[in-house]
């Protein structure tokens, strides 16, 4: 370890290895506790925290088994007889959790919880992902409803049977389909109906940052639960981004086809400029840029959205039910080749799972194309044509999602249900808008269908009313007449 102390060492050097800002919030977050307790020295500089108080005061967001637990390891670290934590055992318990041995002290967490390992990835998911919620700046999920605990589970299962400590055989596609992906594994299955062992614990948790990004989120909530700079903390993943309220009809949810847990997974995939603006006090936010339940279940609507406008996550939701979809970096462009970069990926809801391009064998990242006779028309992602990872064709109602068993790109099973699809439903979130350039403002415009007669015309010949165009002709006569 070097000259980095140890959770034994004298408070002020562990304070030392805390920020200014989080050594204020850890005083301030102690002081807070012991001035709601009823005990006769609270007021003075050492009063002690009764361990009620804490678990009331600080942690009435995180499961009862779980911040008995947390308050029992500072009970620990304070080494007192009464139940109760000084500010000694206070420091040197954040130290513990962040800072030395965290996989030590997760593990113990655990085995003080006692259950399966996926009813403790459960109680963690349950407590950490509304405060990373809020930094989406939205009001807050129902997070009791039947959406979101299903919702919950499919993260659960995802994070603990997807990612054994080891590997066992090759998946076939149908393996890949079914849920909790324990096929390969049956041991691995079976040992999380039971306490693990400490060195098969610490062995996941070392390949699973997504749970570990979840339990410093859980531990900011309760010791450092105020951020200075929000952008940084959305780039550390501890707050969600920024998220314009989106307009959509019969739902209090932010989407009709994603959910935190899900948008959680995606978010910790995006580059971190698609999380953060910039600029050190103002956030991009994550906007709705279609949704066809608002614009249309329209080609033209979609195509004209999204051409040319950032890194996009497109989702569809198909006429069985099935919800999956796509990350593009790089902007859409009306192209007639496959473009993109290896930030792409694909994504799919239940069974939950996430496949990048990392271990893929070509670069068919992204295609868009219509208005060609001799090229498929639509929107593809990974594989070839007629045999995409993920495809929405040109008219808008069928695609497919294929595979064998593997989509030759991201390494992705088949997405849907089925091979070929209807769809239902299709939305597109914009993450990060193509900047401005200020000596070009209408640079954004320049990738429309609208600009592109050929395309216009084929649209038009093919039933689909340009209606964009008569707004646009009649802003052109406005602005001639005036």
């Amino acid at each position: 370890m070097g000259n980095k102390p140890s959770s034994s060492s004298q408070p002020t050097e562990l304070l030392a290895t805390f920020t200014n800002d989080e050594q204020a919030q850890l005083k301030q977050q102690y002081t807070k506790a012991v001035g709601h307790s009823s005990s006769p020295d609270k007021h003075s500089k050492t009063a002690s925290l009764p361990r009620a108080t804490f678990e009331h005061v600080l942690c009435p967001h995180v499961d009862e088994a779980l911040r008995s637990a947390i308050a029992a390891q500072l009970v620990e670290m304070s080494n007192a007889n009464n139940d109760v934590i000084t500010q000694e055992g206070f420091i040197r318990g954040a130290y513990s959790l962040a800072r030395e041995n965290k996989e030590e002290s997760i593990y113990s967490l655990y085995t003080k919880v006692s259950p399966s390992l996926q009813q403790f990835v459960t109680q963690v998911i349950d407590s950490a992902l509304p405060f990373w919620w809020q930094g989406s700046t939205l009001s807050m999920e129902k997070w009791d409803s039947n959406e979101n605990r299903r919702a919950c589970k499919q993260l659960a299962d995802y994070l603990v049977f997807s990612k054994p400590p080891a590997q066992g055989n090759t998946l076939t596609e149908d393996d890949l389909f079914s849920t909790g992906h324990t096929e390969a594994n049956t041991s691995w299955n079976e040992e999380t109906t039971q306490n693990v062992s400490a060195d098969t614990f610490q062995a996941w948790l070392a390949g699973n940052m997504e749970f570990s990004l979840l339990i410093d989120i859980l531990i900011c909530s309760i010791f450092w639960p105020e951020s200075a700079d929000r952008d940084k903390a959305r780039t550390q993943h501890h707050f969600a981004p920024a998220m314009d309220k989106p307009k959509l009809p019969n739902t209090d949810s932010f989407s009709n086809l994603l959910d935190p847990y899900m948008y959680y997974l995606l978010t910790l995939h995006m580059p971190a400029d698609c999380l953060a603006g910039t600029h050190p006090s103002k956030a991009v936010p994550h906007s709705l840029l279609f949704s066809s339940k608002v614009d249309g279940k329209s080609w033209q609507n979609f195509a004209n959205n999204i051409v040319n406008s950032g890194a996009l996550v497109i989702v569809i939701k198909t006429s069985d039910g099935a919800v999956f979809g796509g990350y593009t970096d790089e902007p859409l462009q009306l192209l007639t080749r496959w473009s993109g970069n290896r930030n792409n990926f694909l994504f799919r809801q239940s069974p939950m799972g996430l496949w990048d391009a990392t271990n893929g064998t070509n670069d068919h990242y992204q295609y868009l194309c219509w208005g060609k006779k001799s090229l498929p028309n639509g929107f593809g992602m990974g594989g070839q044509f007629d045999y995409s990872g993920l495809w929405i064709g040109a008219d808008f109602s069928h695609g497919h999602s294929k595979a064998g068993p593997l989509c030759t790109t991201y390494m992705s099973p088949r997405l849907s249900l089925q091979e070929e699809f209807t769809i239902d439903q299709v939305e597109v979130w914009l993450v990060r808008p193509v900047p401005i350039d200020e000596n070009n403002p209408d640079a954004r415009s320049q990738g429309s269908v609208l600009n592109h007669a050929e395309e216009m015309a084929f649209l038009e010949m093919a039933g689909r009313k340009m209606y964009s165009k008569d707004v646009r002709d009649q802003k052109q006569k406005d602005t001639e007449s005036s």
